[in-house]
């Protein structure tokens, strides 16, 4: 390793004599820094089964209910990576026109693929409603088995009983077991979500196998709403405590803000920092309302006027004290997502941090790992807002395994000789967000690893045999002896000439050294140019 060994020497006032050692023999230590990672974000692909059935019309505000949960299920969306169908029962048009013919309309699932596309969904007019076929249901579930995203989810929107398998008028009516059938279509690879409306078949929830229900009345759904966006996804919501009317707080820079408001009138202005500086928006639902198209035949339709709300993205929010602006809202939702890095130490056996990047030698590591705020570098691995089970694991896989073995963080391990030895820190917080150095080029470093064979370390004996040195009798200055020896014996002729000697001193004082390889030693002249002759000191 690295060495320093220190002799004071007096000339007037104490100089500092620092000798260091480089030899082949010796590794230099490693050191990590702070570096961005790589946050592993999942994709989502949602295709939705819209009941619009007669009954959701006849004397009833499902409908309505039923187009402002999909308009804000669309307000949630990662447009650019996230997908959104919409299946409907029955034909329908979505650009504003409302034909009179039973025949105009369309099948097709409506596609929403940015935020203009979400008052397609509010215009939605229902050309010919009939009986509740599960034809949707199928239709819905056998796209997103073609689906790659990396999150897929069937929500299904119905009031009532299904009493027909497809679309066919002239079948005969025949009660589908929703209980079995629904809960039967979800599995590792589809998440199933079954919202009620009314008096629709309430059905028994199975989150260990992915089929989620939930019987929304008038009043509940505005909370079923966020509980659904929550489990879909995945967002964190901030504690009502750092909200105190306009003032939030945030004590964790974020990578973006959502701020989910809902009531008569919601309506979202703008957040601002401390210095009066607006945050980017990033997207904007709009205000997202009760919509009063409905459908051709059933002029009985209700309209639930108490729906509205409006759901803004701002931008990176570094830790700080912000205002927000709003007006009308009786519920505001904050989901957030921390802009957090990740920190990795490697110490070696001797207490030693890695300080360079060249070479790892083989032996006993700790590898200590924390997750800190991007803009502040402090360390928020147990922060409040990054959940209660965050959990740091090291990885190693060598060139001889098949796959990597897992540690604990702050373990000790043992790194053998190898030529392609892989090391990466992973970190879950919140439930559902990984952080990982895996594909970090700044960590390009630690995948491989070129780990050398162990190397015995040179030791530095340095005798002085005088501590003070006068000027007036330069003559009789004694020179500082280095004796250097690998495993308690002296270099031999190969091994000393592959180690250099290395000098520090303050003041420029000046000074000769002169290698003596049979003894495996170096003596040092105080004061002496290269050819021996003596330099008068500064001081």
């Amino acid at each position: 390793m690295r060495k320093k060994s220190r002799i004071l020497c007096g000339i007037s006032s104490l100089l500092l004599i620092a000798v260091m050692l480089f030899s082949m023999f010796c590794i230099a230590p490693l050191t990590s820094s702070a570096a961005s990672v790589t946050k592993i974000e999942k994709s989502y692909d949602i295709a939705i089964a819209f009941d619009n059935s007669g009954s959701m019309y006849i004397n009833s505000k499902a409908w309505c209910r039923a187009k402002y949960a999909m308009e804000i299920f669309a307000s949630m969306l990662n447009y650019g990576k996230d997908k959104l169908h919409i299946f409907p029962m029955w034909q329908v048009t979505y650009d504003g026109s409302q034909p009179n013919e039973k025949t105009a309309g369309s099948y097709d699932p409506i596609a929403i693929t940015s935020k203009n596309d979400i008052d397609k969904i509010h215009k939605i007019f229902s050309t010919d409603p009939s009986h509740t076929a599960f034809a949707p249901v199928t239709e819905a579930h056998q796209y997103l088995q073609q689906s790659t995203a990396d999150e897929k989810w069937l929500i299904v929107l119905s009031d009532g009983e299904f009493n027909r398998e497809t679309r066919n008028k002239a079948e005969k009516d025949v009660i589908i077991d929703l209980e079995a059938r629904l809960p039967a279509l979800a599995s590792s690879d589809i998440k199933v979500q079954y919202l009620g409306f009314g008096e629709a078949t309430k059905l028994q929830e199975d989150a260990q196998n992915n089929f989620y229900a939930k019987s929304s009345s008038e009043t509940s759904l505005k909370d079923d709403l966020v509980n659904i966006c929550n489990r879909i996804f995945q967002r964190s919501e901030l504690p009502k405590s750092y909200l105190n009317g306009s003032s939030l707080k945030i004590d964790i820079s974020m990578r973006n803000v959502i701020v989910f408001a809902q009531g008569a009138n919601a309506s979202i202005t703008s957040l601002t920092d401390s210095s009066g500086k607006r945050i980017n928006i990033t997207m904007d639902s709009g205000q997202r309302k009760y919509s009063t198209i409905h459908n051709r035949p059933y002029k009985t339709a209700q309209v639930d006027k108490t729906l509205a709300g409006q759901v803004v993205t701002f931008g990176a929010c570094p830790k700080g004290e912000y205002t927000l602006s709003y007006t009308g809202a009786d519920k505001i939702q904050i989901f957030y997502e921390p802009d957090v890095d990740m920190e990795i130490e490697f110490v070696n056996s001797d207490g030693e941090k890695i300080t360079s990047e060249k070479e790892f030698t083989a032996g006993e590591y700790t590898v200590t790992s924390k997750i800190v705020d991007s803009v502040t570098g402090q360390d928020v691995t147990n922060h409040e807002l990054m959940g209660k089970n965050t959990k740091i694991t090291t990885f190693v896989k060598t060139s001889k395994d098949s796959k990597a073995k897992e540690y604990a963080n702050g373990s000790k391990i043992v790194f053998g000789p190898d030529t392609k030895t892989e090391v990466w820190v992973e970190g879950k917080y919140l439930g559902k967000y990984t952080i990982s150095s895996k594909d970090d080029k700044k960590w390009d470093w630690i995948n491989p690893i070129n780990i050398a064979e162990p190397s015995s370390k040179i030791k530095v004996d340095i005798v002085a045999e005088q501590d003070w040195f006068q000027p007036q009798k330069h003559d009789e200055w004694k020179p500082l002896r280095v004796n250097l020896t690998l495993e308690g014996k002296p270099l031999d002729e190969k091994q000393f000439n592959s180690t250099e000697l290395l000098v520090q001193v303050d003041k420029d004082l000046s000074y000769r050294l002169e290698p003596l390889p049979g003894e495996s030693a170096y003596n040092i002249y105080i004061s002496q140019d290269k050819n021996g002759k003596y330099i008068e000191p500064n001081t």
